[in-house]
Order: structure tokens, then C-alpha cells, then sequence
């Protein structure tokens, strides 16, 4: 039957100490915070039509990409769902069909 093996107590001050006996880790629960701001859905109030218009001409940039062009014609290939943000090359691909 192996012995167990007995170690010296870590002095209070050493760093090895503080490392294994840091505390709890978790937040207690009077130092919750909402976290929404003051917009109420993340962020800073006022933010959303700044964000809006940056994640428009994202969307217009993306569907000039060649890279994305392909990846578009390879999730249809494979009958795959188009994810949201190609959704306007289906847009795309059915006016240029129909031209």
C-alpha cells in the first residue's frame, strides 16, 4: 500500500500560496451588474444606427467579393442553407438570371 505523500506547509506570503488559495471564483451575487448599458440591449445607447449603417455596407461590400461569390456557389452546390449575411447574392443571382 503506497504511502501518502506529506508536504511542508507553503508560507502565507509566497506566491505558490496565493495561486492555489485565491479565493472564490465566482462574483457574489450583490456585485451582479445588468450589463445591458443604458440602451437596454448591450452597448451603448445610441450606438444601434452607427452599427446599422456599418453592417449595411458590410453586407453591399461582401457580395463584390470573389471569395464570397465562390463560397456562395459551393453551399448551393451542396444544397446547404445560404447563411445570412450572402443571403443578398441569391438576390443577386436571381436578377442576374433574369437579365
Amino acid at each position: 500500500m503506497p504511502k501518502a505523500s506529506v508536504c511542508a506547509p507553503l508560507p502565507l506570503e509566497s506566491p505558490r500560496y496565493r495561486q492555489a488559495n485565491y479565493g472564490a471564483w465566482y462574483i457574489p451575487v450583490g456585485k451582479w451588474k445588468d450589463g445591458r448599458g443604458e440602451g437596454g440591449k448591450g452597448g451603448k445607447g445610441g450606438d444601434s444606427g452607427e452599427v446599422a449603417g456599418l453592417l449595411e455596407k458590410m453586407d453591399k461590400e461582401i457580395v463584390k467579393l470573389s471569395s464570397s461569390k465562390m463560397f456562395y456557389q459551393y453551399v448551393k452546390s451542396q444544397g446547404w442553407r445560404v447563411p445570412h449575411y450572402l443571403r443578398r447574392m441569391e438576390h443577386a443571382d436571381l436578377a442576374g438570371a433574369d437579365a
